[in-house]
């Protein structure tokens, strides 16, 4: 799946979880949410998903929990890639995201 526009690219939400700035190492977690109606077609989660005009308020930390909900069914597409995705150690393969044809 990726965003549905190439002009506004959805940001996947993630809350840093380092406590202080002398940690060296970046930590993060992705934030989780229920799946909207489009993704609970192949999954029952789904990423929080930042819209452009949510990103300042996310990152300056001005909005919170109202964010924390699944996107809205147009803001992704999704199709069909090959099985090879989920194999370890092919990841010089530009075609493994290309649309498959199913059976």
């Amino acid at each position: 799946m990726h965003a549905s526009s190439e002009a506004d690219i959805a940001w996947l939400a993630a809350h840093d979880l380092t406590a202080s700035p002398a940690f060296l190492s970046c930590h993060s977690a992705m934030v989780i949410t229920a799946a909207n109606d489009f993704v609970g077609e192949v999954h029952d989660r789904i990423s929080v998903v930042l819209e452009p005009g949510q990103f300042e308020p996310w990152l300056s930390r001005k909005a919170g929990v109202e964010f924390l909900k699944p996107a809205a069914n147009d803001v992704l597409e999704k199709w069909p890639v090959s099985k090879r995705v989920n194999k370890i150690g092919i990841d010089d393969d530009a075609t493994l995201i290309d649309q498959i044809s199913l059976p």
